[in-house]
């Protein structure tokens, strides 16, 4: 268990105590959109700070900056002083957008658009992402690599929604296949809670955006990596097949022995807010 709790604050790698969560009440940061291009607009929360760098979350397959485990990060950044943005991906959450036209390049805009005008441009970034969320963070990094401090990466599923639609794909009548590749879409139950919309034309067009994590991947920045090793969704092994690759030097692989996909226990937690105090302490900015 790393030297780090939502009870307490690491400073120079010593424990300080803090006024417990039911002690402190928590207001979140007020809710505001911004227009990516005309017609689509996503939600955000800025926590503007008195130091850098901005911890930036990109969430995980349709998933809401609501998340707990997101909020933690929040919470971790304005008791310690540091900005914070989160945010939702056009369909999720607060965001417009629906379902049936969703594209991945938007989810891609999204996070560069909240780069480029919302996070503080003077403030390099700290991206935590999670699952599918790495992937876009390792896409938005490659395109703005002056921008990023450091990278944490929270179960990384890479190149994984062509491969999720042919595992639904092959199980679904004649009938469901017909009418998949004729344009109409699936609503499916997603293992974690939720429905999805299966789209073949969504699915296939994320194949362009797919990163060959057996090839050199031009990541500079310093990488932490959290997986568990029990995650039936994506194998551990695909994070230490990133590591091998990516272009860092400075890229450490934590393996949790208990846990799922989602990381998202206290325990796990506690993790990702150790990895996220140890960028930061390891790599300072001068403010």
């Amino acid at each position: 268990m790393p030297p780090y709790s939502s009870q307490i604050s690491l400073t120079d790698g010593r424990r300080n105590s803090l006024k417990s969560d039911d002690q402190v009440e928590y207001v979140p940061v007020e809710l505001s959109y911004i227009e990516v291009v005309p017609g689509r607009k996503v939600a955000y929360r800025n926590h503007v700070g008195s130091k850098g760098p901005t911890i930036l979350y990109i969430p995980g397959f349709l998933s809401s900056m609501e998340l707990k485990k997101i909020i933690d990060v929040e919470k971790f950044a304005r008791e310690h002083g540091y900005s914070n943005v989160r945010f939702d991906p056009e369909s999720c959450g607060f965001s417009g957008g629906s379902r049936e036209t969703i594209e991945f390049e938007h989810w891609i805009e999204d996070a560069l658009c909240i780069i480029d005008r919302v996070c503080d441009p003077k403030e390099p970034i700290l991206i935590v992402s999670s699952s599918v969320g790495s992937w876009i963070s390792t896409i938005v990094a490659q395109k703005r690599p002056d921008r990023i401090h450091s990278m944490l990466f929270i179960g990384p599923a890479f190149n994984i929604i062509w491969k999720a639609f042919i595992y639904h794909y092959k199980i679904m009548s004649d009938e469901e296949k017909k009418r998949v590749d004729d344009g109409e879409y699936l609503v499916v139950n997603l293992k974690y809670g939720g429905k999805n919309y299966l789209r073949k034309d969504f699915s296939e067009k994320t194949k362009q955006f797919e990163i060959d994590t057996a090839s050199p991947i031009n990541i500079n920045c310093p990488v932490r990596i959290i997986h568990a090793v029990p995650d039936r969704d994506v194998s551990f092994e695909t994070s230490l097949q990133i590591a091998s690759n990516i272009a860092t030097t400075d890229v450490d692989v934590i393996l949790r022995k208990e846990g799922d996909h989602r990381l998202n226990t206290d325990n796990d937690t506690t993790q990702q807010l150790y990895e996220i105090h140890r960028l930061i302490t390891q790599y300072p900015i001068k403010n």
